[in-house]
């Protein structure tokens, strides 16, 4: 299992750095493999990425579970950054925002997924790559984001090659840069995203096939459906 977390829409650095090493190379060859996200709520850029890093090490995804903050977004535009800069999960302003991060409650339903890997991988074959996870709600795809999420990759790619060809860390241009940026990224989250939205919602009924091909595609290979947690069977 491939356990990461979400930075500016791709695998932290840790992990990435993780998996340009020899070991990695090793570990992945010609095998399965879960990947583990825990995020705020946009993690399709940074799966997409965890998808191109396996596929060249060797190796297979063949289940993905993602867990993220379950509040609206709104709610988490405040509670995630006081949780990175104070430390402080909340919640906050008497109950008024939920707790940021991962809710208690996904932690614990969570363990549907072990229990999958428990009955399954003794029989299961090295070769099978069907998910384990089929039917489990291993995934859930904010269909409102994904056109936001593309926008916004493209921004950092921008900026971050901006910012680069400014100095090294340290270098006053470059620090200004780093300022400017993070105006600039507070503006699109409370301008671009919310509009991106609103157009989706208009335009809904004339791409609802595309929308849905869409979720099938980044929700995929575990997929969205709960139809076994709804049976009693998890």
């Amino acid at each position: 299992m491939l356990a990461y977390q979400v930075w500016f829409l791709q695998p932290s650095l840790p992990v990435q750095a993780f998996l340009k090493s020899e070991g990695a190379k090793a570990l992945f060859k010609d095998r399965p493999v879960i990947t583990l996200c825990g995020c705020r709520n946009m993690w399709l850029m940074a799966q997409e990425r965890v998808k191109e890093i396996v596929a060249g090490l060797g190796g297979r995804i063949i289940d993905n579970v993602v867990l993220s903050d379950s509040t609206h977004s709104a709610f988490t535009f405040y509670s995630t950054p006081a949780w990175l800069l104070t430390g402080d999960k909340g919640p906050f302003f008497g109950g008024m925002i939920p707790a940021a991060g991962v809710s208690d409650a996904d932690i614990a339903a969570s363990a549907r997924f072990g229990r999958a890997i428990a009955a399954q991988l003794p029989s299961r074959e090295r070769s099978d790559s069907s998910p384990m996870f089929a039917g489990l709600g291993a995934v859930h795809v904010r269909e409102s984001l994904i056109e936001s999420e593309k926008a916004i990759k493209r921004s950092f790619r921008l900026w971050g090659a901006l910012i680069r060809s400014a100095g090294k860390p340290g270098n006053l241009l470059r620090n200004l840069l780093v300022c400017l940026y993070v105006v600039f990224l507070f503006l699109v989250i409370v301008t671009v995203v919310p509009l991106l939205a609103i157009i989706k919602a208009i335009l809904k009924p004339l791409t609802r096939k595309r929308i849905a091909r869409q979720r099938e595609y980044f929700a995929a290979p575990s997929g969205e459906s709960m139809h076994l947690v709804e049976q009693g069977k998890a």
